[in-house]
């Protein structure tokens, strides 16, 4: 999945699931079932993809900052740290259909 497919998600939609992935020195990945998901960076900058390995040149999130993204289908969210500081991508997955 291309990052060119997602939108940003609706904020206002009922909390579903949590996952977490540990962004350290090698990618690591989790599977998010819902289409509307948030990322949230703690600890350090972190790099993240959607559907393919985290890389030091793929999408930057800084240290406590959150996104909303809308993808078409469930997806895998990689993500590796961007330094020399390991952190952790929280992910919430909201309810469709509220």
């Amino acid at each position: 999945m291309s990052i060119g497919q997602t939108l940003l998600g609706d904020k206002f939609k009922k909390p579903a699931t949590a996952y977490s992935v540990a962004a350290a020195s090698s990618n690591a990945s989790v599977s998010v079932a819902e289409t509307d998901f948030s990322i949230c960076a703690k600890g350090a900058d972190i790099r993240y993809n959607l559907g393919a390995a985290a890389t030091a040149s793929t999408f930057y999130i800084p240290k406590d900052e959150t996104y909303f993204i809308r993808v078409q289908t469930a997806t895998t969210v990689q993500a590796i740290r961007d330094a020399s500081t390991d952190g952790t991508l929280l992910i919430t997955g909201f309810d469709s259909n509220t």
